[in-house]
């Protein structure tokens, strides 16, 4: 598994991954078969343009991050190269059940997945849920988790 990202602090939390990339810095020689665009807002244009780059003929590129903007997409390579573009971006209740079910039995899963996390709050109150998005929207990287204690 290959990581990009553009920044170096981020990219160490996947201890994981096989080997992680800067986007500023991957070698023109490096393919992928399969890519998750995870960027979202105004980095998505150049995410979906580096997958393109970087991706086999006939690959699938996941696009999940979610931009408010329109985004151009060069569907001249796309063609040429038949990838196949996915998005992706809502759950069902089964989803989350089987999401559920995989972090319920796999301790591995649920460590790598926590490397994700950035910010933990008790919530209790509403007040306590105001502040929560107040607060995540602009001081943490990473996913913001709220742990109700109602």
């Amino acid at each position: 598994m290959l990581v990009f990202g553009r920044h170096q602090s981020k990219l160490d939390y996947f201890s994981f991954a096989d080997k992680t990339y800067l986007v500023d810095d991957i070698p023109a020689d490096v393919k992928v078969s399969q890519a998750l665009e995870c960027t979202g807002g105004q980095g998505s244009e150049a995410a979906i343009q580096q997958i393109i780059q970087h991706i086999q003929p006939m690959g699938t590129a996941i696009l999940m991050g979610v931009s408010e903007n329109p985004v151009g997409i060069d569907t001249r390579s796309v063609l040429a190269e038949g990838l196949t573009l996915r998005g992706v971006s809502r759950s069902s209740r089964e989803d989350f059940k089987r999401a559920v079910d995989i972090l319920s039995s796999s301790p591995v899963t649920r460590e790598r997945l926590q490397n994700l996390v950035g910010y933990v709050q008790k919530v209790s109150s509403i007040q306590d849920i105001t502040n929560f998005f107040d607060s995540a929207l602009t001081n943490y990287w990473g996913k913001e988790v709220m742990e109700w204690d109602v």
